[in-house]
């Protein structure tokens, strides 16, 4: 069975050295996507609904290269800053985004530990 990597082909992927989406057989997998444009720069906009369409986007491209879609997806988890609002928000966007495809979500809350390469205190 092969195995095939891509990547947004942006220079973070390359200094850390990682892989957004992984393809072995059938399988698809897609991870720590990250709300950032395509010179993988994050986007300036606060507002939660426009880092999680970027973040969407993203994925789609991911699945896209990957010969995939989004309609085969059959888990979705997010992990969301403890500072990004209501967590249902989070959900309904992932429904939004996804529809059908994110009936198996989990949302998690996470305390944020770096903010702008420094501790948060």
């Amino acid at each position: 069975m092969s195995r095939r990597n891509v990547t947004h082909g942006t220079a973070i992927e390359d200094i850390f050295g990682y892989s957004t989406g992984t393809r072995y057989g059938r399988k698809v997998y897609v991870a720590g996507q990250l709300a950032r444009d395509s010179d993988g720069n994050q986007i300036a906009s606060t507002a939660l609904s426009d880092k999680f369409a970027r973040v969407a986007a993203n994925i789609h491209k991911v699945l896209t290269k990957l010969e995939a879609e989004s309609v085969a997806l059959v888990y979705v988890q997010v992990h969301v800053a403890d500072d990004a609002g209501p967590i249902g928000d989070v959900i309904e966007l992932c429904r939004n985004h996804f529809g059908e495809a994110a009936r198996r979500l989990m949302a998690e809350r996470v305390v944020r530990t770096v903010e702008n390469a420094a501790p948060v205190k």
